[in-house]
């Protein structure tokens, strides 16, 4: 799968997901600081599903009307579901 990970997403689940050979975007690594305007039109552009942890994408495409193109998913997570990546119940 392709995913673009959120400034906020993890490393070491950035890390665990290419090890499972899908493909992972970081914004951390090549656009640290940039916009969530500008994530999510990557996201959409790139054809990726956005991790992040940061709730403001709700009130971007709710509340402020910027819609991504239908075929982008937006995941928000919480950092519960990351810590029980660390046990092992995180399985791609």
């Amino acid at each position: 799968m392709r995913f673009l990970a959120d400034e906020n997403f993890p490393v070491p689940s950035i890390r665990r997901l290419r090890a499972a050979y899908h493909d992972v975007a970081a914004i951390i690594e090549d656009s640290p600081g940039v916009e969530d305007t500008v994530v999510l039109a990557r996201a959409v552009s790139e054809g990726r599903y956005l991790l992040t942890l940061d709730r403001d994408y709700g009130e971007l495409i709710f509340r402020r009307g910027f819609a991504p193109h239908r075929d982008c998913c937006i995941s928000v997570l919480s950092p519960v579901i990351l810590v029980s990546q660390r046990s092992g119940c995180f399985n791609s």
